[in-house]
């Protein structure tokens, strides 16, 4: 497959093959602006419960849950951060202590 092409193109090839399969749930195109990253809600709910059973507690602070992600690979930035918060709330992970301040905890799933 690579014995008559460049390493640019062997790259490339590579990288769409990557694209197409492995990532394709994953990557979406929007053409003039560009791939970006997507998790859907069951991805999501997935992950928060990889992290929090991760740890010795039943439940986390919403920073904590985002360093997990981090350690996993998932940068969120202040929007997302935001659009998390927004969808945990939804789903109802969340629990805020009246106690805390504005400490919120986010629970698992299972």
């Amino acid at each position: 497959m690579f014995d008559k092409t460049s390493r640019k193109d062997a790259n490339k090839k590579v990288v769409e093959i990557f694209e197409k399969i492995f990532s394709a749930e994953f990557i979406t195109d929007r053409k003039a602006t560009g791939k970006y990253f997507v998790l859907n809600s069951n991805m999501l709910l997935l992950l928060t419960n990889l992290v929090i059973n991760g740890s010795s507690e039943s439940q986390l602070l919403i920073d904590d849950v985002i360093e997990g992600f981090k350690e996993r690979g998932i940068w969120l930035d202040i929007m997302s951060k935001k659009a998390l918060l927004k969808f945990y709330e939804n789903v109802g992970n969340i629990e805020k202590l009246s106690d805390s301040g504005d400490a919120v905890y986010v629970k698992t799933t299972i």
